[in-house]
């Protein structure tokens, strides 16, 4: 839109520099100029106007379409949304594709995510991506076919291989559903810390170290279901559960290497 303004803007002053002998000639350029400039501008708001809208109609419809998996609508729900869409205009139209799509209600209308990636910067569908999650993990944490349909969104959304990759880390602690056997192939690739004490990792989730892997994922799950700094309820307390689940994210890494290298 921008860019467009600019090569009329310029086609103007040089039909005006050429003519420059012809005042009334130039007033009348000047003045169609003017004309067009703000039929053009108002045409291209109109235009984003629209894209806005039924964006914002989309993105309701995708929140709505997560929330059938948990259909319980809660204050922490409602509040990061609120936080979200602070960043936006404020449209009915998120809330109706909310309601359209959340509860035992199956979703009818097909979400453009041309017309999203067209409206959201890759910042924006990012901070979507996260409020999915956010949204996903509230309460109980992220299962299995939540997590499959934020994968799926990812996809659509035509996010790269990096920011995934940081979602998948960022996010992966609060599963509490997943493919053990992946974890464990995932954690292979990944360099554990070797400097801390098997004994001290066991002591950071609350075990002793005869525990069984499926106690240790267990406490892994509970203590990032507690502590994991992106939970709402965790808002006041950020840089103390940041250091803490780093914490619990090192003696985790090393014991699971031991329990893969058996």
């Amino acid at each position: 839109m921008f860019k467009n303004a600019l090569i009329y803007i310029a086609i103007v002053i040089a039909l005006t520099f050429i003519c420059y002998e012809n005042p009334l000639f130039v007033v009348a350029l000047i003045f169609i100029g003017i004309i067009v400039g703000i039929f053009l501008f108002f045409r291209s708001a109109s235009k984003f106007t629209d894209l806005e809208t039924v964006s914002w109609h989309y993105m309701g419809i995708v929140v709505g379409g997560l929330l059938q998996f948990n259909p319980i609508f809660t204050e922490q729900h409602s509040s990061l949304i609120s936080q979200f869409k602070s960043a936006f205009t404020n449209y009915s139209d998120f809330y109706e594709g909310v309601n359209k799509a959340a509860g035992q209600h199956l979703v009818d209308e097909e979400v453009d995510y041309s017309k999203l990636t067209e409206y959201l910067s890759l910042t924006k569908r990012r901070d979507f991506v996260m409020l999915l999650f956010k949204l996903a993990a509230e309460d109980d944490g992220i299962k299995n076919d939540e997590w499959a349909y934020i994968h799926d969104v990812m996809g659509k959304l035509k996010l790269n291989g990096r920011t995934v990759e940081y979602m998948h880390r960022r996010f992966g602690p609060l599963r509490t559903e997943y493919d053990y056997q992946q974890t464990e192939n995932e954690q292979q690739g990944e360099s554990a810390p070797n400097a801390t004490p098997l004994v001290d990792c066991f002591a950071a989730l609350g075990l002793t170290s005869d525990s069984t892997k499926e106690q240790v994922q267990s406490a892994y799950r509970n203590l990032a279901m507690q502590y994991h700094p992106d939970l709402p309820k965790n808002a006041d307390t950020h840089d103390y559960c940041v250091r803490k689940m780093a914490e619990v994210n090192v003696a985790y890494a090393k014991i699971m290497e031991i329990y893969a290298n058996r």
